[in-house]
């Protein structure tokens, strides 16, 4: 055994220390007037230090002096237990009362939210695909006395077992246990036909069930199936809508015409039908088949033809065709360049370079590398007037393809350079947001990417704050119908806002909230998800930021 006094070696069972001549079973407490180590002999290194010695100095140190208790300045007393108790049970019940409290307040913020949330409207209402109504839907019924009961085999079990189930709304079991009666019945059988009908009401279902949780393949595939089985109205407008959102346009506008033809009228199916022929028109457009896209949106006019923004469009569009026609085409896996004449060979070379240096560029910092090819055209300068219809101060444009008045040059300059990777960010933000993006985050990240700040727009932000400032809400549509004075300010708003959400929340906040937008979300929805306030909360503090800075 060691002394505790002194840490001698004693044999076990010692009483009495043979050094320092203390009990080493018991910690002695040494008087505050006990001498201090000879003078020119330093004290152990641990002593006061630790409560566990170097052993392989402990004979040495207890030749020294005696051991001592010592309260260094600053070291808990013999009271520091008890009160670090009281100080612990306190701080627990502070930290306790503050998590409360945040979540009181949380709850209490995101339910007003939830009240004055309002749902963001698009600038295109053509091309929104609003969320379809569920058919009601029932069981196969018939005026004869079926010719199974409960009790018998075979089949029988499996066919009222899949009843209960969708009656009970478990759709997946009621298409189970009719999949295994369908197996055990032949065709032969009198309830063949009406477990084959039951068998498809619950397929469509089911596909209606999972579409509304946006697994648009799944429910494709089981409208798919039950149409196979019994093909009716509510199984084909499912599968038109799944292959709409799937984007595959083709199969949805033939699902559509199907439907329509075969069951009559449907005022939601015709309404669809002509957001799909605009869908898919603008869809050929961004590939630059411009004469499939022109037929396509006629189709849709045709469906409605009061619609005076369709009509708008189908305008555009014939003139970019009448225009286009002639043009050359330099087709690439990332990349469409089109451009008029052999003479503008060069032009859409040097255009489709620049396009590759912003794929890269703007993919890293937005983490978001498109897998579809984007399309450019090149007009010359009174021909892009001509096509656009674009204010005097649009230096180019992105409306589903890059369209820059650039014919003609021959070499890469720093201003082309910046056009391009602007209107490279309007491509990608468009695909990742699916159209929805404010305008305001659009140009924002746009002026951003291309490397200019609200530095250079100094002198107009502090005027803006000095008039009273500006609501980002006052920015989220169109900038087109502007004057060029009234689009430096929604410019220079834009760039600053988004800057300020970078630089308080990243680069990849901007990313996500676009996606939030791609998937239905309201823009107050996104930003409150993925920021984590509201979004007003954003534009004070933007707000606020502006006020900071640029006040004099």
């Amino acid at each position: 055994m060691f002394c505790k006094n002194c840490w001698a070696n004693l044999p076990d069972e010692t009483e009495q220390c043979s050094k320092c001549g203390l009990d080493p079973r018991v910690v002695q407490e040494v008087s505050d007037d006990a001498p201090d180590a000879p003078k020119g002999e330093p004290p152990p290194e641990w002593l006061g230090n630790s409560s566990i010695p170097d052993t392989s100095n402990s004979a040495q140190a207890a030749s020294r002096c005696p051991v001592r208790k010592v309260t260094l300045q600053g070291e808990p007393s013999r009271k520091d237990p008890l009160v670090r108790i009281i100080f612990t049970v306190a701080m627990f019940i502070v930290i306790a009362g503050a998590v409360y409290h945040y979540h009181t307040t949380t709850k209490t913020i995101k339910a007003q939210k939830s009240e004055k949330a309002v749902v963001q409207s698009s600038n295109d209402a053509q091309q929104e695909l609003d969320a379809p109504q569920q058919p009601q839907l029932r069981l196969a019924s018939t005026a004869a006395p079926l010719q199974i009961s409960k009790d018998d085999t075979g089949y029988a079990r499996d066919f009222y077992a899949g009843g209960e189930a969708f009656e009970a709304g478990n759709y997946r079991d009621a298409a189970f246990y009719f999949k295994e009666a369908y197996k055990a019945a032949g065709a032969e059988d009198e309830d063949f036909d009406m477990i084959r009908i039951s068998l498809a009401r619950s397929l469509t279902a089911l596909g209606w069930e999972v579409y509304r949780e946006k697994d648009y393949k799944s429910a494709s595939d089981y409208f798919d199936e039950a149409n196979d089985h019994y093909m009716e109205a509510a199984s084909l407008k499912g599968y038109g809508y799944a292959q709409a959102s799937l984007e595959n346009y083709g199969e949805a506008i033939e699902s559509f015409t199907f439907l329509l033809r075969e069951f009559g009228p449907d005022a939601d199916v015709k309404t669809t039908l002509k957001v799909v022929y605009v869908r898919f028109a603008e869809q050929e457009l961004a590939g630059s088949r411009t004469s499939r896209s022109l037929r396509l949106m006629e189709q849709a006019r045709n469906l409605d033809p009061t619609d005076e923004n369709l009509k708008k469009r189908l305008e555009g569009i014939k003139r970019e065709s009448d225009h286009e026609e002639g043009f050359s085409e330099r087709r690439g896996s990332r990349f469409n360049v089109k451009f008029e004449g052999g003479e503008n060979a060069v032009s859409g070379h040097v255009i489709a370079i620049l396009l590759e240096e912003a794929y890269q560029v703007v993919g890293a910092e937005l983490s978001y590398y498109p897998d579809k090819p984007i399309s450019a055209v090149l007009y010359s300068k009174e021909g892009f007037r001509d096509v656009t219809r674009s204010p005097a101060w649009a230096g180019a444009l992105y409306d589903g393809r890059i369209k820059i008045p650039a014919g003609g040059i021959t070499e890469k300059t720093n201003k082309l350079e910046a056009v391009l990777f602007h209107e490279y960010t309007h491509a990608v933000v468009h695909r990742i947001s699916g159209g929805r993006a404010p305008t305001w985050l659009n140009e924002g990240l746009a002026q951003y990417l291309e490397n200019k700040r609200e530095a250079d727009y100094a002198e107009l932000l502090a005027a803006i704050v000095k008039a009273g400032g500006v609501r980002l809400s006052q920015l989220e549509g169109s900038f087109m119908h502007l004057d060029s004075q009234n689009a430096a300010v929604a410019y220079s708003v834009s760039l600053s806002a988004t800057e300020y959400i970078i630089r308080e929340y990243g680069i990849y906040a901007c990313r996500r909230i676009l996606e939030q937008l791609g998937s239905g979300k309201s823009l107050a929805a996104a930003v409150n998800n993925i920021l984590f306030i509201s979004y007003d909360e954003l534009q004070d503090g933007w707000q606020r930021y502006l006020k900071r800075k640029f006040s004099d």
